[in-house]
């Protein structure tokens, strides 16, 4: 091929075009993800930040070589194996390839997806064939993702030869390939012109057990860990994953080998001396050299254990380009160079390293951390004692402030603290997450804690509801909220290793929200949501950040989703430490009383009254509506006065939510306890704003039912 141009489809953090630079080929990338583009944009890596789904060959229109790997969470065997449990995730996209060779419309089969993510898969073959359509096909198509989708693969490579491709495909090994990692990928070649084939191991395979010589003389033996990391102690890495199907058989590698799979959750993988001592967890430079990417590699924005997770790496990147393009590379495998990269002075590179706390390792082989606690009455002295940040068990913590050894929220009866527990594994199988909000506000960071109850509504009474009526009144109390966060198992026990973050207290004004998520069963409910304050210093890291929502999404739930309809316990005190979510003022008990006899006055007209949950793309808080009127689709902001302010106000949220709910368009309309002034309904009607008020009695407006 004379001339090379490649347009790489959901580009990541630029595995393709590391790849791609090495091989001295242009490429352009398509990538959606804020935070891999912040990457992106800081290696100067050329890039169309955007849906793949926006565009097609057209725009791109000298690109003459198609690569990608589509997202791999509904595949993915990792974390909760989510795509197995989903049937679209293989059965209805091999089913929809055989429509594509077909030229039908599928738009429709797609939208009724419980996740759009597991149609992104089908895009390099919509490409493809639109490229064919226009008679300008791609000359070589390049695809990687993991083993789970090869039958995918299998399918769209069915499709290529049909069109006249040469095909191959396949499950390669990294460390075959000179990748200090076991990784294993599936890979799809297509050349229009000559024979397709994958590349050829320049390394010899990874056998557990068996030594760095064993195999084929003619290749080189793999690569370790201990090689390609600057560490100067021998070290053993302990994964965040169970092996086997196994969650508490944890993988262990030593620096002698090559590293385990490199996920979004390489950040909580521990790395261990081998005497048992806990040593710095693994950097993000360290991952992404592990992943195959440069030393200086100038990971930006968040979460940079996914992005590097997610990407393809770049040494076997390369060779798959290499055999794809047909040109030969050196048997000893391709050097990956360091990334000359721009620097503007209004741009910021974030270097990422993770910190843990030293622990010692006993003559029983245990790894403890050093903590020194001197009566039982520990109380807030603990400050002095134990420092966010530090690895401690349940166990220890036990015997410094007292409690039990289960429960996420768990009181103590000898010293004046909560013990709150959170774990964001299993927080995250269950469809919530704890964490901080990205978003702050005038009061500084915000720390969501999901409550107690796993089956059902979550309460404040009751036997499931005792530890969130302890967090509720904790200040009238005099006890002090500590949060611990998960942070992998103890060897040799079913227990895990708790990093303490810090001592925090409800926010005072407004003290939890109610969300609708899915219970153990998989059933939805109300669970209450506390809003944390840092009542001292805590120790924040990444991975305990809430993950921003990838796209915006308004959801309806129940009209009663929302905290006015909590009973609070009857002993809730009136004293200035009280923290209560219901209507305090005279104003907000009257919204709240004309919110409740407006949605029973739709009711009893046979009108269905909803609420919307928003998440926005790329942030981490949540917007829950006033009345919807499903019926006759109509959304209500109601308001406690008829002032101006409030009114105002009320304008001001109408506009906002209309631009997210579906379907589009509602007609909008405020709810007020009186007749505003005649000023205020022009306003109103200038603007298209329905109002409805309370009369004589009953309710007044145009747009009501009969």
């Amino acid at each position: 091929m004379d001339y090379v141009e490649i347009v790489d489809l959901f580009a990541g953090v630029g595995g393709w075009d590391i790849a791609a630079r090495c091989l001295d080929v242009p490429v352009v990338g398509i990538e959606w993800d804020a935070d891999a583009c912040a990457t992106r944009r800081a290696a100067g890596l050329p890039t169309v930040e955007g849906d793949v789904r926006a565009f097609g060959p057209a725009d791109f229109p000298t690109a003459n070589v198609l690569a990608g790997g589509p997202p791999c969470q509904t595949f993915t065997t990792a974390g909760t194996g989510a795509g197995h449990r989903a049937p679209e995730a293989l059965d209805g996209v091999l089913r929809l390839i055989r429509r594509m060779a077909d030229r039908d419309d599928i738009a429709a089969d797609l939208a009724c997806w419980s996740d759009e993510r597991t149609g992104l898969v089908l895009e390099p073959l919509r490409w493809a064939l639109a490229a064919i359509d226009s008679a300008r096909p791609y000359d070589v198509v390049a695809l990687e993702q993991v083993p789970a989708v090869l039958p995918v693969w299998e399918a769209v490579g069915k499709v290529l030869k049909a069109e006249g491709y040469s095909v191959a495909y396949g499950v390669l090994h990294a460390e075959e390939f000179g990748l200090p990692q076991t990784r294993r990928s599936a890979v799809l070649i297509a050349r229009r012109n000559g024979v397709a084939a994958l590349p050829k191991a320049t390394h010899r395979p990874y056998r557990k057990g068996a030594p760095r010589a064993q195999g084929d003389p003619a290749l080189l033996p793999w690569v370790t860990m201990g090689e390609t990391l600057d560490r100067t102690r021998p070290f053993v890495v302990v994964s965040n994953y169970g092996t086997g199907g196994d969650p508490t058989a944890r993988g262990r590698r030593r620096c002698t080998e090559p590293s385990s799979t490199i996920t979004g959750k390489v950040n909580r993988n521990r790395v261990m001396a081998e005497d048992g001592a806990e040593l710095d967890r693994l950097s993000m430079s360290e991952a992404g050299r592990l992943q195959g990417f440069p030393t200086d590699y100038p990971w930006a924005g968040r979460n940079i254990p996914q992005q590097i997770g997610s990407s393809v790496p770049p040494l076997l990147a390369a060779h798959v380009l290499a055999a794809a393009l047909g040109r030969d590379h050196p048997s000893a495998g391709i050097a990956i160079p360091s990334v000359p990269r721009p620097r503007s002075s209004d741009e910021t590179v974030t270097a990422v390293s993770n910190v843990s706390t030293p622990v010692h390792a006993t003559p029983d082989g245990q790894s403890h951390l050093a903590l020194s606690v001197g009566s039982a009455t520990f109380g807030r002295m603990a400050d002095t004692q134990i420092k966010p940040g530090q690895i401690t068990t349940r166990t220890e913590m036990m015997s410094a402030f007292g409690g039990g050894p289960q429960g996420g929220i768990v009181t103590s009866a000898t010293t004046p603290n909560i013990l709150i527990y959170s774990d964001h594994e299993t927080g995250h199988r269950y469809g919530y997450y704890d964490g901080w909000l990205a978003e702050e506000d005038e009061k500084g960071p915000i720390f969501e804690y999901t409550g107690a109850g796993r089956i059902g509504d979550q309460t404040f009474t009751g036997r499931t509801g005792t530890g969130n009526k302890a967090i509720l009144q904790h200040v009238d109390d005099g006890r002090a909220l500590r949060v611990f966060i998960a942070a992998g198992k103890v060897p040799g026990s079913g227990a895990k290793y708790q990093r303490y973050v810090g001592e925090f207290a409800l926010d005072a004004d407004l003290p939890y929200i109610i969300r609708q998520v899915p219970d153990d069963n998989g059933n939805l409910r109300k669970a209450i949501v506390f809003r944390l304050r840092p009542a001292g210093a805590v120790g924040r890291e990444e991975q305990d950040d809430i993950p921003p929502a990838e796209k915006t999404r308004a959801t309806l739930v129940p009209a009663d989703v929302t905290a006015s309809t909590m009973v609070e316990p009857e002993n809730n005190k009136k004293t200035k430490g009280k923290r209560s979510a219901q209507p305090g003022t005279e104003t907000e008990r009257r919204e709240a009383a004309l919110s409740d006899d407006f949605q029973a006055f739709l009711k009893s007209r046979g009108h269905q009254v909803k609420r919307f949950q928003i998440k926005i793309e790329g942030l981490t808080s949540t917007l829950v509506t006033d009345l919807y009127d499903v019926t006759d689709h109509v959304l209500y902001e109601a308001k406690g006065s008829a002032t101006r302010k409030d009114v105002r106000m009320a304008i001001g949220q109408l506009l906002d939510y209309r631009r997210h709910v579906t379907p589009a368009e509602p007609q909008l309309a405020i709810l007020l306890p009186s007749k505003p002034d005649l000023d205020l309904r022009e306003l109103l009607h200038k603007e298209g704003i329905a109002l409805v008020y309370r009369g004589s009695g009953e309710f007044v407006g145009r747009i009501l039912p009969e």
